[in-house]
């Protein structure tokens, strides 16, 4: 009794108005909000002016231009049949006893609407979970909960995907109690798994983790939510509680979307999304989480497929930074934070370095306003964070001239590679190519150099050469000028002696020192002068 009265008490504490956490129905009194219409607008025109200009337009066709394989050119062309509608609970329904198929064990968790226990399938021999009704949510009427509890369950036998929780039946219980038996999985909600993961960052310094590659496996998870969320949006249902805690990761990696109790039917061809007749009851009340709550939705609007989408914004922003995108101390101020715009900057809790502005961009065209800058359906969601993955141009925030270049060499690794190493051996062949003619260059003009000096040289040893022999002519020429003045001048000399040319040409008469010079190359006689009268005169007339 006193471990009941606290679980009692433990559930009225979370249900309470002042927990923004906790799914609840909310009273607004609008005229106490500072509804700013306009708050959301300045996030998307931000993003609009910070890409308005995009490479394609630049570019023309880029250098990389193959097309990703996605999923659109090999899947099937089944067209996804919506919901029409989930009609009342009219009459008492006739289902088995809970207690004739399930062994009821321990509580698990308690929500708004249900309690959820774990189970025991008797003929299947299996572990169950089994969500029964709070009877004590509907005193006034009860027949509304039901109704809403039958609803949920019918709503969540048509949703056949994945990522979503099989159901394996509807039953009753004691005291014509409702009770829904679903998959039992064996894991941790989002919520949990984000908590461990910043118990561990605290811990244990974060350097000694991947957070990066963690935050990859983190996104990888939600694109299955985003999946299945847009396959609920095909069908007509939306979710209107996405959170951390409403997402449950298996063992094995396997995503599930739970807790559809607040899931109402959709129509694509109806206004402004509003609901069934059937699935109005919580119309102009606004029920959820606080801390993710469209916009929108706050303002009075019906709920839509995009009002999932700002819920999956939110949800990304978390996983990605690990911290809460909106945060209150109560409900009012975590409403008026969200109508505001007044979010968490888009920072890490742990790393020092920035995040991808990417990411960035995909969490601010999720959870942006007007609507029309919005992802229109989850899908498109899904695309954008699985180009991000493949480090491809999302969406979100389309390259301009360099990032296309810098992405298309990043993706294309072997190619860059290549033209990078052709360029450098171009660049590389023409560097030696250069230094060899420099090289050959020098060497000739060393030689010119060489062949100049040489030429100087024996241009130099030539002129002094003729230098010489002019010098000895000039002194031969001044002594036979000194001695033909003397001859001339009958000055007596007793020291010249003078002989005809014929004398000198007779062996009888010439000098005796007459003979062969090798330098002058013929018989000379530095003794004796030799004189040659003009025609027609003798030696006698020329010495008279």
């Amino acid at each position: 009794m006193p471990e009941a009265a606290d679980n009692k008490k433990r559930d009225d504490m979370d249900l309470s108005p002042e927990n923004v956490e906790a799914t609840q129905k909310i009273d607004i009194n609008y005229s106490e909000l500072a509804l700013g219409k306009d708050a959301g607008r300045e996030l998307a025109d931000k993003i609009k002016e910070e890409h308005a200009v995009s490479s394609s337009s630049l570019l023309g066709k880029p250098v990389f231009s193959k097309k990703p394989l996605t999923d659109d050119y090999v899947k099937s062309a089944s067209i996804v049949n919506a919901i029409s509608s989930v009609p009342p609970l009219k009459d008492k329904l006739e289902l088995l006893d809970i207690d004739s198929n399930y062994e009821l064990k321990s509580e698990l968790a308690s929500g708004a609407q249900g309690i959820i226990r774990s189970a025991f399938d008797k003929s299947l021999q299996r572990d169950v979970v089994v969500k029964t009704l709070k009877t004590d949510e509907y005193e006034d009427d009860r027949s509304r909960g039901e109704n809403l509890f039958v609803s949920e369950a019918r709503i969540m036998a048509q949703l056949d995907h994945p990522s979503i929780i099989p159901l394996y039946g509807l039953h009753c219980g004691a005291e014509n109690g409702l009770h829904l038996a679903m998959k039992h999985i064996n894991g941790k909600t989002l919520r949990e798994y984000l908590n461990d993961i910043v118990a561990l960052y605290e811990c244990e310094n974060v350097d000694n983790f991947d957070e990066k590659r963690s935050i990859v496996k983190r996104i990888e998870y939600l694109i299955k939510v985003c999946e299945a969320v847009g396959y609920a949006h095909c069908k007509g249902v939306v979710h209107r509680d996405l959170k951390p805690e409403n997402i449950m990761i298996g063992n094995y990696g396997e995503v599930y979307v739970m807790d559809w109790g607040l899931a109402c039917l959709v129509h694509p061809g109806e206004k402004n999304g509003e609901e069934h007749e059937e699935t109005q009851d919580y119309k102009n009340k606004l029920v959820g989480t606080p801390c993710y709550i469209a916009p929108e939705v706050i303002r009075g609007a019906s709920c839509s497929p995009q009002s999932d989408i700002f819920s999956l914004g939110m949800i990304l922003f978390e996983i990605v930074t690990l911290n809460r995108a909106v945060t209150g101390e109560s409900v009012k101020e975590a409403l008026t934070n969200i109508i505001n715009s007044n979010y968490q900057p888009f920072r890490h809790r742990f790393l020092k370095t920035p995040l991808s502005p990417d990411l960035r961009a995909i969490v601010a065209k999720a959870i942006c306003e007007p609507l029309s800058q919005r992802y229109k359906t989850a899908k498109d969601m899904a695309d954008d964070l699985k180009l991000y993955l493949m480090r491809e141009e999302t969406s979100a925030r389309p390259d301009n001239v360099v990032r296309k270049c810098v992405r298309g060499m990043i993706n294309h690794k072997m190619i860059t590679s290549i033209v990078i190493l052709s360029i450098l051996l171009c660049l590389a062949g023409a560097v030696i190519y250069s230094l060899y003619s420099r090289n050959v260059l020098i060497t000739k003009q060393k030689a010119r150099e060489n062949m100049l000096a040489h030429f100087q040289y024996e241009a130099s040893r030539k002129a002094y050469y003729m230098e010489s022999i002019f010098f000895y002519f000039k002194n031969q020429l001044a002594n036979v000028a000194h001695d033909a003045g003397k001859i001339l001048n009958r000055e007596p000399d007793s020291a010249v002696k003078v002989c005809s040319y014929e004398d000198f040409n007779r062996d009888s008469t010439a000098p005796g020192d007459y003979s062969y010079s090798p330098y002058y190359g013929i018989k000379v006689s530095l003794d004796r002068a030799v004189m040659k009268p003009g025609p027609g005169t003798a030696l006698s007339d020329q010495l008279n």
